[in-house]
């Protein structure tokens, strides 16, 4: 585009309008400019109907968020989507609104316990990786130095299962990052928790062969899942003792009818009410 220049008189008789403005730049040059080009869309609201089919590529927003109160009421007005779809992965994490959901997720956890040094050979069980102690390290998957005291040993098996310190000195190099538990430690412990958050992480092993130490334990416990609402309250009310209860709890089964509600009328008799879709 060719760069062009004139003068706007602020003191003109009769100012010229913005629209003014703009048909002269465009006859003194070949590609004519308008509103929606002149501007970059970043530093200004996008206007009516100026895009009208648009794709955000793969990446091209990494992270974004309405801040509170951006959106006081907000509509899609009908027709404004004909079709519609969320393309695979395009949601990477999704959660329910907070009310929805009741009571944390628990990760699973257990701890294991050291009186004294392990011995050469000696191992401990985490899920399906074994981690063997030794006096001389051997470079093999799973290979723990045994330190000068068994707290630095402590201190190279938490390394290990979380794959940082010293690898080659306090661990294999070899050694590759426990895939479903993390660890921290002290003195004399080793707090081993799952990844994950769930009753999932109850089913990870947690054995040893140690003459100095112990897991209280054979597998992690502890692990919790989130509840939808409608399904704690549901329990809740499953606590609730019968008299006080005022509702009917029913499980048929297949082919079975749920009972929606029961009352005895005036004259003495039970209405049943009850789904008229059996059980599958």
């Amino acid at each position: 585009m060719g760069i062009k220049s004139f003068v706007i008189d602020p003191d003109a008789a009769e100012p010229l309008t913005g629209d003014e403005i703009i048909a002269k730049i465009n006859t003194d040059t070949t590609d004519d400019i308008t509103r929606a080009s002149s501007v970059s869309a970043a530093a200004r609201p996008i206007e009516a109907l100026e895009v009208d089919t648009a794709e955000l590529a793969a990446g091209a927003v990494e992270e974004a968020k309405l801040d509170t109160g951006a959106v006081t009421v907000s509509k899609i007005g009908a027709g404004a989507v004909e079709e519609a779809k969320i393309a695979a992965g395009a949601v990477a994490t999704a959660k329910l609104a907070d009310s929805a959901v009741t009571g944390a997720r628990v990760r699973a956890s257990e701890i294991l316990t050291l009186t004294d040094q392990p011995l050469d050979t000696e191992t401990v069980v985490l899920d399906s990786k074994t981690y063997t102690f030794q006096d001389v390290l051997t470079d093999v998957d799973g290979n723990v130095k045994i330190g000068t005291t068994f707290a630095l040993s402590i201190a190279n098996l938490v390394s290990a299962i979380n794959l940082n310190g010293v690898a080659g000195t306090d661990y294999a190099a070899a050694m590759t990052i426990h895939p479903t538990v993390q660890a921290t430690g002290d003195a004399t412990t080793v707090d081993v928790e799952a990844k994950d958050a769930g009753t999932a992480g109850n089913s990870i092993a947690s054995t040893e062969t140690l003459t100095n130490g112990s897991f209280g334990s054979t597998a992690l416990s502890g692990g919790t899942d989130s509840k939808l609402a409608g399904r704690a309250a549901n329990d809740d009310l499953d606590g609730v003792a019968y008299a006080s209860r005022k509702y009917v709890k029913t499980n048929p089964a297949t082919g079975e009818f749920r009972i929606i509600g029961i009352q005895r009328e005036a004259d003495g008799d039970l209405d049943v009410e009850y789904d008229d879709q059996a059980a599958t």
